[in-house]
């Protein structure tokens, strides 16, 4: 007897409905030199910001062309690279996102939002393409980016190549390098381009924070006690988690 795919999908414990942004604490790094706030903000304060501006901020520049060997990309090259950067995870296993994992660049905080795929790509989030380039072997498709991303060098930001390098990333094992292995099966990266307007999406945002400082107990809360979105947890298990909701996660 034949099933659904939307069964079979159901039971694959292994794939994620959503897709998971999480902040992080500011550093010195992010500002211009002399330019940065003090104290500087922290997840949780980057997470009011987000829901007070309604927006995600599309902040690094990001993908293929920022790593092509010998390219150095202009200043306006640079902006049209920057990304809202999601994990795909179930949220069960969110926690996993902001562990702490020895030798990883980004340290990501207990706090963000999640949308369903499905309500992600509306948005116009896309997976990431991750291409072998290993050094000691001949990638095709690695020089074959390389090459185009060359040839529109001082116009990447209004060719083709330049639409697409955002959401391209290299993956492979490099000896003595830092990192050694960058590999898709566990980033599963999902990005957007550029800013990205929460406004219409507002109703189908879960909202992700500690389990002791959810919307019914905190008071840094308060001021969106009223907004019509979920808050949930990404510590725990699933059944735990969305039991701290005030309405049940979007799934469409």
């Amino acid at each position: 007897m034949s099933v659904e795919i939307r069964e079979v999908l159901n039971r694959r414990t292994d794939l994620s409905t959503f897709v998971v942004h999480l902040t992080r604490d500011d550093t010195p790094n992010d500002y211009a030199p002399d330019a940065f706030p003090l104290p500087l903000p922290d997840a949780r304060a980057n997470l009011r910001s987000i829901i007070e501006g309604r927006a995600l901020s599309a902040g690094r520049a990001m993908g293929w062309a920022l790593g092509v060997p010998g390219l150095a990309l202009n200043d306006a090259e640079r902006e049209s690279q920057r990304v809202v950067c999601f994990s795909e995870t179930p949220l069960e296993h969110a926690y996993s996102l902001f562990s702490d994992i020895r030798n990883r660049a980004v340290k990501l905080k207990p706090y963000g939002v999640a949308f369903t795929k499905m309500v992600a790509r509306r948005m116009g989030i896309q997976p990431v393409w991750y291409v072998d380039m290993t050094p000691g072997r001949a990638w095709v498709v690695s020089e074959a980016l390389n090459g185009l991303v060359r040839a529109a060098a001082g116009t990447l930001n209004v060719a083709n190549i330049g639409k697409m390098t955002p959401f391209i990333e290299g993956m492979g094992t490099w000896a003595g390098g830092d990192p050694e292995q960058r590999e898709f099966w566990w980033e599963r990266e999902w990005r957007h381009h550029g800013q990205i307007d929460l406004a219409p999406w507002w109703d189908k945002a879960v909202w992700l924070c500690p389990e002791e400082q959810s919307a019914s107990s905190a008071p840094w809360w308060k001021p969106w006690a009223e907004f019509p979105a979920p808050v949930s947890t990404p510590i725990g298990d699933w059944s735990r988690s969305s039991a701290t909701c005030r309405d049940s996660p979007p799934t469409t």
